[in-house]
């Protein structure tokens, strides 16, 4: 499985916090946030390739700057392998895009901690391909 190395981490993070507040146009999701900050660093992320995270992994820091697939609660049994996608920051919390919790109406890149991704959303398991990177 291909690892992201410590420099490539350090800039997607840096990169992607740069971008808490930020607001794209009508139509812009979640996953196209993650695919664009991965390409801030010259690596185009393919969902089908990146690699399978346990719950528990998400708490290691080596899992920093991967992926992060979820499911929100009300949909857990849907055939979608996901309903939402973040980058894994430090400090126990996500890097995404999606409304506030407490506002529906606006979507902006956010630093969630775990303990708000987990009140709405559950862990999804997402099958690895090939490698996670292209």
């Amino acid at each position: 499985m291909f690892l992201l190395n410590e420099k490539q981490v350090n800039e997607l993070i840096v990169k992607t916090i740069e971008k808490i507040g930020s607001k794209y146009p009508k139509g812009y999701k979640c996953d196209s946030f993650v695919k664009d900050a991965y390409k801030t660093i010259g690596i185009d992320c393919i969902f089908d390739y990146c690699p399978v995270l346990l719950l528990e992994d998400i708490f290691k820091k080596q899992w920093v700057g991967y992926p992060c697939f979820l499911k929100r609660k009300k949909t857990l049994y849907q055939e979608r392998r996901y309903t939402h996608i973040g980058i894994i920051a430090p400090n126990y919390s996500i890097l995404h895009y999606s409304r506030r919790m407490n506002d529906l109406l606006s979507y902006e890149v956010l630093l969630t901690p775990y303990e708000e991704i987990f009140e709405i959303y559950d862990f999804a398991h997402y099958e690895l391909q090939k490698t996670p990177f292209k």
